[in-house]
């Protein structure tokens, strides 16, 4: 059942890309609010699969689209949460959903107008503390296979150092832990 569930979204998205990829060709320039949608379809994906894996062995399993949760400002590559907003409209999710395991793509959101936003680097560990902080969580834990958040890629840059993590009592005025 989940297989044929997401069999049409998946074509639909990679319609999309598709659709996005020429455009982008066609004008030859990639401004950043194209840049970011463009960004977000690896969360997306990977995300409703793994969401539609759940479900095909039993564990109900919701989806939660953060660009549906997670409102910004519109400074495309480094959006700037409304904290307030985003707590309503994740706190309202939470409220219709029956489903307690929610599966999020991280990095993204969306403005006003609903256009999508990159929250920057370390992007996916701070959408997860956006939402625990919106939800109250008593406890967040991040599985990662790097020590703390880092500037860059460290394969990459060989100068990359770890950064503090996003603080959610200086957010939201409780700590996440």
């Amino acid at each position: 059942e989940a297989q044929t569930e997401i069999q049409p979204w998946l074509t639909a998205q990679f319609t999309e890309l598709a659709l996005l990829a020429d455009g982008i060709f066609a004008l030859g320039e990639l401004s950043p609010r194209t840049l970011d949608r463009l960004m977000s379809y690896g969360e997306l994906l990977s995300s409703k699969l793994v969401v539609a894996a759940l479900q095909t062995r039993g564990i109900a399993t919701a989806w939660a689209d953060t660009r549906q949760l997670i409102r910004t400002n519109s400074r495309f590559g480094t959006a700037q949460v409304d904290e307030t907003t985003t707590g309503q409209l994740t706190q309202a999710f939470q409220a219709k959903t029956t489903e307690s395991l929610w599966v999020a793509p991280g990095f993204i959101a969306a403005d006003a107008e609903g256009h999508t936003t990159t929250l920057g680097r370390g992007g996916s560990d701070y959408t997860a503390a956006i939402l625990a902080a919106a939800l109250g969580a008593e406890k967040l834990e991040i599985w990662t296979d790097v020590s703390g958040m880092l500037t860059a890629d460290p394969r990459l840059v060989r100068s990359a150092a770890a950064t503090p993590p996003p603080a959610c009592r200086s957010r939201w005025g409780r700590r996440c832990s």
